[in-house]
């Protein structure tokens, strides 16, 4: 009995003495320091930031686009739709029946109208008239086809200003297409730029599209490349080495070997190879979240009394406990 007690004695006064040491270290050690919480990888409201881009020229073809989309859940696709090359969309019936396919298909399909703006030439009021029936059909966005990329404010304020009505119109997104290299001025007058429109090997050098894109001074969201009549006609290193130097300017990419006069008119043979490459090349750059935590040092929290009262507290405890199980070990024997 008399071990038994001793032992319990042990341990209670290890415990207790123990306690404020711990205590003091363990704000000794990290107090006033910050501790790096690392989240799992997550991608930007569930989407990665960079979009294909898909000029729908053409009528049918749903099943294969819908096929993609569903493989690449994380990559958006833009779709502007029109039955007219270089003319406004026909509103009809089939239109809206394949728009209601294609949105169907998932929140990361996106469909919008084809609107050209005759180089900021045509009256904003058709213009105006054109969105409000693209709004009738519920389109996620419009695209201005001719766009203007002189120094003329008068113009910029003309994409400004159609950007700002689409949006009153409820299509919260619009995409522009100089096809190649604009102002600042222009930056953010819609929301998506195609700065490079052109046919033919080879593909506009990096350099040059970092020139076009400013050199970084704006989120790549801002711009997009969609080159047609390209060769090599497989997929392969002349693309993805192409994307891979470019991938930080550009927000959104299309790549065709079609080519003439319309080269729209039907889906690019790399539109699933390049939502691949897409998903494959940004899952390795995810987007990693971090929380920081910082303690405060002990002392900031407590006084000076309070934390001398903390540490002796215990070991005075531990003494009256010793104390009192002497006077009972003592009194048995």
């Amino acid at each position: 009995m008399g071990v038994n007690i001793s032992k319990a004695l042990v341990t209670i006064m290890s415990t207790l003495i123990l306690l404020p040491v711990s205590f003091t270290l363990f704000y000794g050690s990290i107090g006033g320091q910050s501790v790096t919480i690392i989240d799992e990888d997550i991608t930007i409201n569930g989407f990665e930031d960079t979009a294909v881009y898909i000029p729908k020229f053409y009528t049918g073809g749903v099943s294969v686009i819908n096929t993609i989309a569903d493989d690449h859940p994380t990559i958006k696709f833009y779709i502007t739709k029109t039955d007219n090359n270089n003319g406004d969309q026909i509103y009809n019936q089939v239109t809206q029946d394949e728009i209601t396919a294609l949105q169907a298909i998932g929140n990361n399909v996106l469909v919008g109208f084809y609107i050209y703006t005759d180089y900021a030439e045509r009256p904003t009021a058709t213009v105006q008239a054109r969105i409000d029936k693209s709004a009738q059909y519920d389109v996620d966005f419009v695209f201005f086809d001719e766009m203007a990329n002189d120094n003329n404010a008068t113009h910029q304020t003309y994409y400004s200003s159609l950007t700002a009505y689409a949006d009153a119109s409820q299509i919260p997104y619009t995409i522009g297409n100089p096809g190649t290299s604009t102002l600042a001025g222009y930056v953010g007058t819609v929301d998506t730029m195609f700065i490079y429109e052109n046919e033919g090997a080879p593909l506009l050098s990096p350099s040059t599209i970092e020139t076009r894109t400013f050199d970084n001074a704006y989120d790549k969201s801002n711009f997009g490349a969609i080159p047609y009549g390209q060769t090599p006609l497989t997929w392969g290193d002349t693309y993805t080495d192409w994307i891979d130097a470019t991938i930080d300017d550009l927000g959104m990419y299309y790549i065709t070997t079609d080519g003439g006069s319309n080269p729209w008119d039907t889906l690019s043979i790399f539109t699933d190879e390049l939502a691949d490459y897409l998903d494959d090349i940004q899952s390795e750059t995810t987007l990693t979240t971090t929380t920081t935590t910082t303690i405060p040092a002990f002392s900031s929290r407590v006084d000076s009394t309070t934390l001398l009262a903390l540490q002796v507290l215990p070991i005075l405890g531990a003494i009256v406990i010793g104390v009192h199980f002497i006077k009972q070990i003592r009194g048995k024997e």
